[in-house]
């Protein structure tokens, strides 16, 4: 029973770090999303429409 429970919690901390890196990465890719089209925008071209690439409504998805 004991060495079950150990299992889980790896299995569980294993899962959270992967999403925390996953999470960080979504976060590092729209970053770079904004960084295009604002370079975009100096440039004068067209930006690509907000609701594409619009940022997490709510804070659950920030690393």
């Amino acid at each position: 029973m004991e060495q079950s429970v150990q299992v889980r919690e790896r299995r569980l901390l294993q899962i959270s770090t992967d999403l925390h890196n996953l999470m960080a990465e979504v976060q590092a890719l729209s970053e770079a999303i904004r960084s295009a089209e604002a370079a975009q925008r100096c440039r004068g071209q067209e930006p690509v429409h907000p609701a594409v690439v619009a940022p997490p409504a709510s804070n659950e998805l920030r690393v």
